[in-house]
């Protein structure tokens, strides 16, 4: 049996909600606590979705659930363009998420694709 844990998109979504809490961890985010809570809910979010797709036995349920971990990914990117707008991280940080979230949501819509063609 596969464990979710196992799989190497869940682990990709692990280092970008450990990158994310790191990020918003910083005092510049303590201005805006609501803002940081989103931003970190929607890192678990995606997250969580994944988890939940994989544990599904139901092909039909795995693409949805999917699905919503795609649209949590994009959510992601919008709080990072959101918090690199406002200053509250550097580019260097801003790019480095942007590309793996960017991957993330280009693999999570390849899988989607070829559950929906079984």
């Amino acid at each position: 049996m596969r464990w979710f844990e196992d799989e190497e998109i869940w682990m990709k979504t692990l280092r970008i909600a450990r990158e994310t809490y790191e990020l918003t961890g910083h005092e510049v985010f303590t201005r805006d606590w609501r803002f940081r809570d989103q931003f970190r809910l929607c890192a678990l979010s995606v997250m969580g979705n994944i988890a939940d797709g994989f544990d599904s036995t139901r092909g039909r349920e795995v693409a949805r659930l999917l699905a919503l971990a795609e649209r949590s990914c994009g959510d992601l990117r919008e709080h990072l363009k959101t918090a690199y707008a406002g200053s509250f991280i550097e580019l260097y940080d801003f790019s480095q998420l942007v590309v793996r979230t960017n991957r993330l949501g280009e693999q999570l819509t390849s899988l989607i694709g070829t559950l929906k063609r079984f």
